[in-house]
């Protein structure tokens, strides 16, 4: 599987925002973190799909991510 790399700075973002957000609320840091690795997660199986549908037919890449970013618009 893929690795998504994130840099120094964006490290030392998600530790001020979830320090932030334990000050608001307690456990609230936390599950920002949940949700950051849940959108990451998401991210590595979108790349996985993208990759298998272009292996395929690069017409059906085009179609998915227009489908895609159209089903993102509507949530």
């Amino acid at each position: 599987m893929y690795k998504v790399k994130i840099s120094d700075e964006a490290e030392l973002d998600l530790e001020e925002a979830y320090q932030w957000y334990e000050t608001q609320v307690n456990q609230l840091g936390s599950e920002f973190i949940r949700k950051v690795d849940d959108s990451l997660s998401s991210i590595k199986i979108l790349v996985l799909i993208l990759l298998f549908i272009r292996m395929l037919d690069e017409s059906y890449y085009l179609d998915f991510l227009m489908g895609y970013f159209i089903l993102l618009k509507m949530i």
